[in-house]
């Protein structure tokens, strides 16, 4: 979930991120929590768009963006909630967030919520439990637990070679103390069977996540090129086509539109208080970068918000 009361979120409001859960959400559960995965009917999967939540009246708001209802396939047929909070750090905040949206979410649709929290820095000691506690007068009133991945504490060598295709991606943001330099590690990345098998649409995300997460220098990536030249190189070659770069390149594009709504929100709440349901729809439903930028722009020096949104 994303919270538009703070300034900088430590919520990962990464559209990527969001993209690859999307694509990808029976191989990620498949990779992590495979117990889970074996109850869950993921032909049923309906993802809930853009789910709003605001404290009355007109209170801070939030958003849960990675949420879907999917139906169970072993004993009684039941339909859950799958929420999955990517997070780019630790905070001791984040426990009770968890909590406090689990509870939201129940309340709201009134079936069960799994959370899982997916780390994308060091800290959490891998797949663990995590929980929220709540105690009185040293006595305990609530024990909550939520799964959690820590992808950086993860070992890359135990997830490289895989069928799962989120598997070997995800190494790239695993700690490697076998495998050596960056340029090598991306080469055995791309060079899995389970990425060059995969249709071309599907696997440019997945490039796109390799490329931002294990990032090179100039000296590297020029070491990168000259060894896709290579024999080494040779089944890379084939992924690596113009396409799946256009792909990239609009799933940036796609970012910065996000970016700039994000900071639209941000700026308005800022200097003028709570951003109403009604506003922060009409900022969300833009999609051209130089109108957001225009309107980031407005937002900065304007006197009220009409400026920003005059009355349609």
């Amino acid at each position: 979930m994303t919270d538009t009361a703070t300034t900088e979120s430590d919520s990962a409001h990464d559209p990527l991120i969001k993209q690859i859960l999307q694509t990808f959400l029976p191989e990620f559960v498949t990779l992590f929590y495979p117990d889970i995965a074996e109850r869950l009917d993921f032909a049923t999967v309906e993802w809930i768009d853009k789910e709003v939540f605001t404290d009355p009246p007109g209170g801070r708001q939030r958003t849960a963006d990675t949420v879907a209802r999917v139906q169970t396939k072993t004993g009684e047929p039941e339909i859950l909630l799958l929420h999955i909070e990517p997070q780019r750090k630790r905070s001791s905040a984040f426990p009770f967030r968890v909590f406090e949206y689990w509870f939201l979410l129940r309340r709201r649709y009134q079936i069960p919520v799994l959370p899982i929290a997916l780390y994308l820095a060091p800290g959490a000691g891998g797949i663990v439990t995590e929980r929220y506690t709540e105690s009185l007068f040293g006595d305990t009133q609530l024990v909550f637990s939520y799964h959690a991945v820590g992808i950086p504490d993860l070992d890359a060598n135990a997830y490289y070679d895989s069928d799962n295709p989120i598997s070997s991606t995800f190494a790239a943001l695993m700690k490697d103390k076998q495998t050596g330099d960056k340029v090598t590690r991306r080469l055995r990345i791309f060079g899995q069977e389970s990425l060059r098998r995969m249709d071309a649409s599907r696997r440019a995300y997945l490039i796109a996540f390799v490329e931002k997460y294990l990032k090179f220098n100039a000296r590297e990536q020029a070491d990168f090129e000259q060894r896709l030249q290579t024999p080494e190189g040779n089944q890379v070659q084939p992924i690596m086509t113009e396409y799946e770069r256009r792909g990239v390149a609009q799933g940036v594009a796609q970012g910065k539109v996000e970016a700039l709504r994000q900071n639209i929100v941000v700026v308005m709440e800022t200097r003028f208080g709570a951003v109403a349901t009604p506003e922060w729809e009409r900022v969300q439903r833009i999609e051209s970068v130089d109108e957001l930028e225009r309107l980031f722009r407005v937002a900065l020096t304007a006197k009220d918000k009409s400026e920003i949104l005059p009355a349609s």
